[in-house]
């Protein structure tokens, strides 16, 4: 899906060589017809059954952008020395990362890619967000969006967003007032995993990064 940040929001999906637009097609029928045919993503081979989203069983097993990590960046294993692809985690991993809050079916925290934003929001259909932290790499934004989320969900509702029954909230200051605890929660415990860590896995980041 390609967005672009327009009022309202432009979205576009690519099919083939071409890219259709959607906003076009609100509210009109459409009809998808399956073509009894899946192609790999990455290598394009015929697949009975896709994996990660449009990956073969082989580019499943050994690509970086499939391994669990990426679903759960708080099991980055780089500096285990056990990475699929160092290379690619430098790139994609090794970059800053926002912590943030949305509103999609409700207040949720996520991460992304600072190059990712407004993207990342757009994609995920949110009508609200808010950054909250930033750091050097997906490890740490992981560890932290997975103690914040003990306070606040970290998945959308899709019922709830195609419904349309989100709540519009008006107050910055309440939300960032009850993240506080946890926040300096995900300080403390992000600085003991450092520590732990080989010392060739050296980020920095400090409490100035709060915005």
């Amino acid at each position: 899906m390609y967005t672009r940040l327009e009022q309202p929001v432009h979205y576009q999906l690519p099919i083939g060589d071409g890219q259709v637009d959607l906003n076009a097609l609100i509210g009109k029928p459409i009809r998808l017809v399956y073509q009894q045919e899946i192609n790999c993503l990455h290598c394009g081979r015929k697949t009975k059954k896709s994996f990660s989203q449009g990956y073969c069983y082989p580019c499943f097993t050994k690509l970086p952008q499939c391994d669990s990590c990426i679903v759960k960046p708080e099991k980055c294993h780089y500096h285990e020395g056990t990475c699929r692809d160092p290379a690619w985690g430098e790139r994609h991993c090794f970059q800053p990362h926002v912590v943030y809050l949305a509103n999609s079916s409700g207040l949720k925290v996520g991460i992304t890619r600072g190059e990712q934003i407004p993207t990342r929001w757009m994609d995920q259909g949110a009508i609200q967000a808010l950054p909250i932290l930033e750091v050097d790499n997906r490890l740490h934004s992981g560890l932290i969006e997975q103690i914040i989320a003990a306070h606040v969900s970290d998945k959308t509702n899709w019922r709830t967003m195609l419904k349309g029954e989100i709540r519009v909230s008006t107050s910055k200051r309440n939300v960032t007032v009850c993240l506080g605890s946890a926040l300096m929660s995900s300080i403390s415990c992000v600085s003991v995993s450092v520590r732990r860590q080989s010392a060739s896995w050296r980020p920095t980041w400090s409490r100035s990064s709060i915005r």
